[in-house]
């Protein structure tokens, strides 16, 4: 899940957003942007460093790197941080916050409702060995491609086909 957040971020409808570089081993920038996208977002009060270091803590990371981990994210723009006397509050910056909220449209609502046909075809052409075609390919009449909006049902794999507008093809 957190690749699919990280990735859609990048991507995002509210412009690209330098995120962490991926990383062999407990990647504690990531895991604190997934701690606070998913029980954070919404809310506009900084939290503690010492209570997000504790947190993450509890994930397996140190002290260290959380401290390094929060600073990081805060020089990249991910992170607002402020100072209360000794004390360092860190939040969301507003345009991490409309990502991430883009960024959890995106994912919940993938294949709730498919975008209205609009009447064209996709043709797909390919090649495969001759040793190789009984395997993996169980759509279409032949092995050299398949011009159809889905599937037909002489496939067996059980996803009808849909009806054709008159005069589109």
């Amino acid at each position: 899940m957190t690749a699919d957040i990280l990735s859609a971020l990048r991507s995002g409808s509210a412009g690209p957003v330098d995120l962490p570089r991926s990383q062999v081993g407990s990647p504690p920038q990531h895991l604190l942007i997934t701690l606070l996208a998913d029980y954070w977002s919404g809310q506009t009060e900084p939290l503690p460093s010492g209570a997000l270091v504790r947190l993450a803590g509890e994930f397996g990371v140190t002290a260290v790197g959380a401290r390094a981990a929060l600073s990081r994210l805060a020089r990249r723009g991910l992170l607002a941080y402020s100072k209360v006397g000794r004390n360092t509050y860190y939040g969301l910056t507003e345009r991490t916050a409309e990502a991430l909220e883009a960024s959890r449209h995106r994912v919940l609502s993938f294949g709730e409702r498919p975008p209205p046909w609009d009447g064209y075809w996709t043709v797909a052409a390919f090649s495969l060995p001759e040793e190789r075609r009984t395997c993996g390919i169980r759509c279409g009449p032949s092995s050299a491609g398949w011009v159809s909006r889905r599937c037909s049902t002489a496939c067996g794999c059980r996803r009808g086909p849909r009806p054709r507008r008159p005069g589109r093809y």
